[in-house]
């Protein structure tokens, strides 16, 4: 996998935040690499390109919210996502007033694309909610026992990856 990096602005956070990924991808032994890609003049945070994930690590939003969003679509093909995920993801926005503002955004930025529009706003909630919203993980966690040991699971092995000083350890 890849890690590409754009470069829209330069604080001394976002220089943290680019550090930070750099770190990681060293650990996972993983080529760190610049890019820029827009949509309809919309710098994008992150992407999937197939063979990785791009980052915008000068994006404005934090890197939690960009990880959790990208964690989500890896997910997509898993039996725990199909029905499941969406379905929870999609129920909590509608809860929070957010589902039919976040649908008008999504549509009007991929207009003209071929983007699963529910894709995209699944991606988005969890993001957005995964690592800030404990009502959202209790959600999870009540709705469906085994999604929520997955993502779970995912978070625990992301944090060893990072953190593991060895590459016996990870």
């Amino acid at each position: 996998e890849n890690i590409r990096l754009t470069n829209n602005t330069s604080e001394e956070m976002l220089a943290r935040r680019n550090q930070l990924v750099e770190n990681y991808a060293k650990k996972k032994n993983i080529s760190v690499e610049e890019a820029t890609a827009k949509l309809k003049d919309t710098v994008i945070d992150a992407y999937n390109t197939g063979d990785g994930i791009t980052i915008n690590v000068n994006s404005p939003k934090a890197l939690n919210r960009l990880v959790g969003h990208e964690i989500t679509h890896s997910l997509e093909k898993t039996t725990e996502y199909k029905g499941k995920l969406q379905k929870i993801a999609i129920e909590y926005a509608k809860t929070k007033g957010e589902y039919d503002s976040r649908v008008e955004i999504l549509e009007s930025l991929y207009d003209g694309t071929n983007a699963d529009i529910n894709k995209e706003l699944t991606a988005d909630i969890v993001g957005d909610y995964l690592f800030t919203d404990q009502e959202f993980i209790n959600n999870i966690q009540k709705k469906d026992r085994n999604l929520f040991q997955r993502i779970y699971d995912e978070i625990k092995h992301l944090i060893k990856l990072v953190t593991a000083n060895t590459k016996e350890a990870r």
